[in-house]
């Protein structure tokens, strides 16, 4: 969940440390800003503005995703291992935060990018919990 009090890349600095990518990110973009600000204004934030899309976010801080949610996650994800997750995840916190949370489904053995590492089988999930609304 959103921490008020800590910004993402502060956080993600005090537990990975400074060479953690997102934090690497962040130090390239600062020499690059000035340059790309003008191509990149009108682009959704990404890695390079986490800090920002924190602060625009503020807003809906403790609010609720008040739609149906099935929560599928490779169990060698780092956001799924990083301390404390699994046990928000399944201890109850995701389900406050996420009241209509159908079905948390951890994929064994599959990393960050479980679209790719099991591309049929995530298709799968998806096809299963989309088709009950069509």
């Amino acid at each position: 969940p959103r921490n008020p009090k800590m910004k993402p890349v502060e956080g993600m600095r005090l537990v990975f440390g400074e060479d953690y990518y997102m934090c690497r990110f962040q130090l390239l973009w600062n020499v690059l800003t000035e340059v790309l600000k003008k191509i990149l204004s009108d682009r959704k934030p990404s890695p390079p503005y986490l800090d920002l899309n924190w602060e625009l976010t503020r807003a809906w801080t403790d609010t609720p995703v008040m739609v149906p949610v099935k929560y599928v996650v490779g169990n060698e994800d780092m956001s799924y291992t990083t301390p404390g997750v699994n046990e928000y995840v399944h201890g109850g916190g995701f389900k406050k935060n996420v009241p209509l949370l159908e079905e948390i489904v951890v994929m064994e053995g599959v990393g960050h990018f479980l679209n790719q590492e099991r591309a049929g089988e995530i298709n799968g999930h998806i096809h299963n919990f989309i088709r009950k609304f069509y």
